[in-house]
């Protein structure tokens, strides 16, 4: 049995005894253990948005602005997906690249900051 740190979810393990004469009481030849396994840490994800624009994530918990940051599961993979009034410009911080939607990998203890910067009709470049 495999168990990878960022799982979470209990397991049940079963063990069955056999031997020449074997006990009338079928409970007295099997054993069972149930294992819990927890979450083996967290970190997070901050949105800063610059310009007129919003970010939500997936999994669900970035909603931005107003609900900015989330905390995850280690190793949970966070779709941010920046959404313009008139249009996307560029991601920067833990999230450089020019595409809307970027993917973040969530490492224990950190905090992934990423700004999603919107172009407004108005401006220039």
């Amino acid at each position: 049995m495999r168990v990878i740190p960022h799982s979470v979810g209990t397991l049940q393990n079963v063990a069955t005894v056999s031997s020449a004469t074997s006990d009338p009481n079928d409970g007295n030849n099997q054993s069972q253990a149930t294992t819990t396994v927890q979450q083996f840490g967290r970190g997070s994800v901050q949105v800063t948005v610059q310009g007129t624009g919003s970010v939500a994530s997936q999994p669900a918990g970035i909603a931005c602005p107003g609900d900015c940051r989330e905390s995850y599961a280690t190793g949970t993979v966070v779709t941010l997906t920046a959404t313009p009034a008139d249009r996307f410009k560029r991601w920067s911080g833990a999230c450089m690249g020019m595409n809307p939607t970027k993917q973040v990998v969530i490492r224990r203890g950190t905090v992934k900051i990423c700004r999603a910067i919107f172009r407004n009709a108005s401006a220039t470049e």
